[in-house]
């Protein structure tokens, strides 16, 4: 399934919190994403909304709220194997270098059942939109 870069912004711009500024929107969420860092168009904020797919082509959308100075981690199950070996797709998200900077990691994947380590894969938790919050004073 072809994801329609448009309809996705759409969606997302559907659950936007009030109050809510988008900082940042990704042309081509259906395409590869690999790791960079990501100029914001204010620092004025003290918490990131961060949506992403779960992987290209998907309607499987994801969302983390990022303090600043913090970094987290987007990360789904994606099934668990023989041994106890568990399926992820994952990507880091940092904000803690400069408050108009966002850094986001290479996206990676590793299969249920399997010992090797995770792979890059860069059509993993591709970022869509991220919008600023500040904080309810």
């Amino acid at each position: 399934m072809e994801v329609n870069s448009l309809k996705t912004n759409e969606r997302i711009a559907a659950l936007e919190d009030k109050g809510a500024t988008i900082l940042w929107t990704n042309l081509n969420p259906d395409q590869e994403f690999s790791s960079q860092i990501i100029t914001l168009s204010s620092d004025d904020y003290d918490f990131l909304d961060i949506y992403a797919l779960g992987i290209t082509g998907s309607v499987y959308m994801f969302h983390t709220r990022l303090l600043r100075g913090c970094s987290t981690v987007l990360w789904q199950p994606i099934g668990e194997g023989e041994g106890g070996q568990i399926g992820y797709r994952m990507r880091n998200f940092n904000w803690y270098d400069s408050h108009s900077t966002f850094s986001v990691g290479n996206g990676l994947m590793k299969l249920a059942g399997t010992s090797t380590a995770a792979v890059i894969r860069n059509n993993v938790m591709v970022p869509v939109r991220i919008y600023g919050i500040k904080s309810m004073k």
